[in-house]
């Protein structure tokens, strides 16, 4: 009898986690993983940022390519530009975060804006599941899958110091889905 009291407050107990990190994941949304004003040193919010919770919202703001998303389980998403210099320029970071539900959904996003890059590279130690890389002379894209969310980032500079802003930023993404459970 001792046995079976202490399996059922073990299964309470889990239950109880379980919950919890369910409750966790769906009071999160891509919003709060965007980074903050100066959390990367010298680069502030600016310009573009959105955030969309249907189909519509998003056809707003994306247009054309918003199908890549709703058909694929979108559920909400945001977007924030950036500003900052580089070697004395303006520079523009966008970051885009998509919640599509299931991380099949987010890898079958993923692969379809892959198709679209003109010279990926595989981005081995990158975060995610999955990253991708693509540079161009001028300007870099970062595409990455972390569970059922997908983030696109792109900086308008080709440059090695415009790389490693775009992979802080990356880093910085990932880093907040490590702080709020997300894996």
């Amino acid at each position: 009898m001792k046995n079976y009291k202490s399996l059922l407050l073990l299964t309470v107990l889990l239950l109880a986690c379980s919950k919890s990190s369910v409750e966790k994941a769906k009071s999160v949304s891509p919003e709060d993983f965007l980074v903050k004003d100066n959390e990367i040193s010298g680069w502030s919010k600016a310009g573009t940022y959105w955030t969309a919770a249907t189909a519509g919202d998003l056809s707003t703001y994306i247009n054309g390519a918003a199908v890549i998303y709703t058909s694929r389980g979108f559920v909400e998403g945001a977007e924030q530009e950036y500003q900052g210099t580089i070697l004395g320029g303006s520079v523009s970071v966008h970051v885009q975060i998509f919640d599509q539900g299931l991380p099949e959904n987010a890898d079958a996003v993923m692969e379809e804006v892959y198709k679209g890059l003109i010279s990926p590279a595989e981005w081995v130690d990158g975060p995610g599941e999955r990253a991708v890389i693509e540079r161009l002379p001028l300007a870099q894209t970062i595409l990455f899958q972390r569970a059922r969310y997908y983030v696109k980032l792109d900086i308008n500079d080709g440059s090695e110091e415009a790389l490693n802003i775009i992979k802080a930023f990356a880093n910085n993404v990932n880093g907040k889905f490590t702080e709020a459970g997300i894996e």
